[in-house]
C-alpha cells in the first residue's frame, strides 16, 4: 500500500527498525523533562503508541512514519506551520509536493473559492488548494492512512489563552543546540524582526553569513549594510533584476504551484546562495507582526468597549482588509469563501476578544509562511523563523496591544541581547532604541505619519488627488513578468478557465496581481490546451 507520492531522497533524516521506517525533513526536537531528543525513531514510536504530547515538539520540519506491521502511514508538519503535505481523501494519496498531487489526478477542476482567497488575501486561508480534490495539511492536526481509510486527528495543541508560552531565549537555545552552527545563514533586512533574531545569534556567539534581496533603490539595503558592519559579518546583497530567459518557468516549478511565481524567484535565488555557501539553516524574522500586534488594533477597529465574535473577527481581518479585484470572473467573485473561513475561526476561537484575533492572525501568517518554507525545504535548506513558534506567540498574545506599539517587544530583545544594533535606523527611519526621550520623539513622528495617512484617505474619499509616500520597490519584477509571453499565455488561460472576466484587458491588470495570474495560468495550462 504505497500511498506516498514522493522522492524519498529529498529527506535529510531517515531511520528504521524492524517495525517502523521514518523520514524527516528539517529539524525536530522533542522536549522531554528538560532534555532534548532528536531521535526520529524514538519520536515515531511514541506517535504509533499514541503517547506523544505534540505540545512538546519544537522545530521546523515535516515527518512521515510508515508502520510496517500495520501498513499505515502517519504524517504531519510542525506546529509553526512552516511545512505541509498535500493529500486527496478519496484516493488516499499524499505528497509533500502539490504539483505531484496534481499530476496524479486523471481529472481536476479549479477551486474558485480558493482562487478568490488567493487574489483577495495573497494566500488560501482554508485547507483548500487551487484544485478542488487536493487539500493541504493543517498545523493543528496529524494524518493517518491505512487499509481502512484516511483519518485526520487533532494534535491537541494548547490554545493561546491556555498556553503560558516560552521566551525567545528558550526557543533560540532549543534550536541552536541541535543544529550545525557552521551551516547557519541569516536574512538581514532594514526592519526590526530580522534584527531581533540577529541580536540573539550574536548573543550566542553565532556568526552567520548574511543575505538581503532587493533592488538598488530598496531602503532596506543601507541599514542591512550597517548591521553587517557592526556585527562584522559578510553580507550578500542579491539584486533580483538579473533574470535569465527561463526565470518564470523555473520560478513556477520552484513555487510548486502554490504561490506567487514572481515572489518565488527571489526565494529561488536565495536558495542558490545558500547552497553555494554550504548553508543548511536560514534564520529569519517572519512572524514579527505578532509582536507589534497588528491583528488587534483596539482604536482603529473600535474594540475598546466591545465584545468580539467570530463574525466580527472575519469582518476585521478579512472583509475590511481584503477587497476582491474587479477583474475576476463571476465564478470566482460569487464563490462563498466566507463560510469556510468562519468555520475555521469558530474552530479556533478562544475565550477573550484579543485572542480570537491573535489566533486568526496566527493562522493567517502560517498559511503564507508555509507556502515559502515548503519548497525551500524540498531543496535541502531549512527556513528557521523563531518568531513563528506558537509557544513564543502565546507568550505575547495575551499582552495589551497598546504595550506592543512602536515594536517595543523587539526593541527590548535587541537592547538586551545586542545593544550595538539599537541605534541603527530601520528602513522606515526609526531606531530600535529603548531610551525614553528618543522613543518619545519617535512616537510623535509615528503619530504624525498616521495622521498624514488619515488625511490622505480623506482626500482620496472626496475625490482629490494626493501624493502617496508608499513606494513599491518590487514592482519592477512584476513588470518584467507582465511583459513576457508566458504572462500573456497565463492571462488567456485564466480567461478560458473563467478565473478572469472575458472583458478584462491584459493592460488593466495591476502589477501586484501578475505573480498569481501566472500561478493560476501555468497551473491550469494543460486544461487550456484541451
Amino acid at each position: 500500500m504505497d500511498k506516498w507520492l514522493s522522492d524519498r531522497s529529498q529527506y535529510s533524516n531517515i531511520d528504521s527498525d524492524e517495525n517502523i521506517e521514518v523520514f524527516c525533513n528539517g529539524i525536530i526536537i522533542w522536549k522531554r523533562q528538560n532534555n532534548n531528543c532528536t531521535d526520529i525513531l524514538e519520536i515515531a514510536r511514541e506517535v504509533i503508541n499514541g503517547s506523544l504530547d505534540f505540545n512538546d515538539l519544537y522545530g521546523f520540519y515535516k515527518i512521515v512514519i510508515f508502520d510496517k506491521t500495520q501498513e499505515t502511514y502517519t504524517f504531519w508538519g510542525d506546529n509553526a506551520g512552516s511545512q505541509m503535505f498535500f493529500y486527496n481523501d478519496d484516493t488516499y494519496f499524499f505528497s509533500e509536493s502539490f504539483l505531484k498531487m496534481k499530476n496524479s489526478l486523471t481529472h481536476f477542476n479549479p477551486n474558485y473559492a480558493a482562487i478568490k482567497q488567493l487574489f483577495c488575501f495573497g494566500r488560501v486561508y482554508t485547507d483548500d488548494t487551487l484544485i478542488e480534490d487536493i487539500k493541504c495539511t493543517d498545523s493543528e492536526k496529524y494524518y493517518t492512512i491505512s487499509k481502512d481509510g484516511f483519518v485526520v486527528k487533532e494534535k491537541d495543541l494548547l490554545p493561546l489563552y491556555k498556553n503560558t508560552g516560552k521566551s525567545l531565549d528558550f526557543i533560540m537555545d532549543t534550536l541552536i543546540d541541535n543544529i550545525d552552527k557552521n551551516k547557519i545563514g541569516a536574512v538581514c533586512t532594514g526592519g526590526t524582526d530580522s534584527r531581533t533574531i540577529l541580536a540573539h545569534l550574536a548573543y550566542r556567539n553565532i556568526h552567520p553569513q548574511l543575505i538581503i534581496t532587493g533592488h538598488n533603490d530598496n531602503p532596506d539595503i543601507l541599514p542591512a549594510q550597517k548591521i553587517a558592519e557592526v556585527l562584522n559579518l559578510p553580507l550578500t546583497v542579491q539584486d533580483p533584476s538579473d533574470k535569465s530567459g527561463e526565470w518564470i518557468k523555473r520560478s513556477f516549478e520552484f513555487s510548486d504551484g502554490i504561490y506567487d511565481v514572481v515572489l518565488a524567484y527571489r526565494h529561488l535565488n536565495k536558495l542558490k546562495w545558500a547552497k553555494e555557501h554550504n548553508i543548511s539553516f536560514e534564520f529569519g524574522g517572519v512572524g514579527g507582526e505578532f509582536y507589534k500586534n497588528v491583528f488587534t488594533r483596539p482604536f482603529l477597529d473600535q474594540l475598546i468597549f466591545k465584545k468580539i465574535d467570530v463574525y466580527k473577527a472575519y469582518d476585521i481581518l478579512f472583509n475590511k482588509r481584503c477587497i476582491c479585484p474587479g477583474f475576476l470572473g463571476e465564478k470566482v467573485k460569487t464563490s462563498n469563501e466566507k463560510d469556510n473561513i468562519v468555520a475555521i475561526i469558530k474552530d479556533q476561537a478562544e475565550k477573550c476578544k484579543s485572542n480570537i484575533l491573535n489566533r486568526v492572525g496566527m493562522r493567517y501568517l502560517q498559511k503564507g509562511f508555509g507556502l515559502i518554507c515548503n519548497d525551500v525545504a524540498a531543496y535541502g535548506c531549512v527556513k528557521i523563523d523563531p518568531l513563528m513558534d506558537r509557544n513564543l506567540i502565546a507568550s505575547v498574545s495575551k499582552k495589551s496591544p497598546l504595550t506592543l506599539a512602536m515594536s517595543i517587544w523587539q526593541r527590548n530583545e535587541i537592547a538586551t541581547h545586542c545593544p550595538e544594533l539599537s541605534d541603527i535606523e530601520t528602513d522606515q527611519g526609526y531606531s530600535c532604541t529603548t531610551q525614553e526621550i528618543k522613543l518619545l520623539r519617535e512616537r510623535m513622528k509615528k503619530l504624525s505619519f498616521y495622521l498624514s495617512r488619515v488625511f490622505a484617505r480623506i482626500l482620496k474619499k472626496i475625490g482629490l488627488k494626493y501624493k502617496s509616500s508608499e513606494q513599491k520597490y518590487w514592482d519592477a519584477d512584476y513588470r518584467d513578468a507582465k511583459a513576457s509571453d508566458l504572462f500573456s499565455e497565463a492571462f488567456a488561460c485564466c480567461k478560458n478557465m473563467k478565473i478572469i472576466d472575458e472583458n478584462v484587458d491584459q493592460n488593466d491588470i495591476e502589477d501586484k496581481y501578475v505573480g498569481n495570474i501566472l500561478l493560476c495560468g501555468m497551473l491550469f495550462s494543460d486544461k487550456c490546451e484541451q
